[in-house]
């Protein structure tokens, strides 16, 4: 195999594009899935990549209503939380 060929198969692209706000534009706010399986947001040039259960977790949080405690199987677990709302 030679250098470049080798190159390009390293910079292989293997993310799956599920949206974009302005489809081609590589700047645009986007959601990709990555080859493993995990969720990649893009916004404004900064990409955040979980997986689906971090996630989920993150916006439980956000939502201020229930505890997120994360087991050590890497599952999370949920409980309401007596003081939000």
């Amino acid at each position: 195999m030679s250098i470049n060929s080798e190159y390009e198969r390293q910079c292989q692209n293997t993310d799956r594009e599920l949206w974009s706000e302005i489809e081609g534009d590589l700047y645009a706010p986007s959601i990709h899935v990555t080859q493993d399986g995990r969720i990649r947001i893009k916004v404004g040039g900064y990409v955040i990549t979980k997986s689906l259960r971090e996630w989920h977790a993150l916006a439980v949080r956000a939502e201020g209503r229930y505890k997120v405690r994360e087991r050590a199987d890497g599952r999370y677990e949920f409980s309401l939380d007596e003081q939000g709302t």
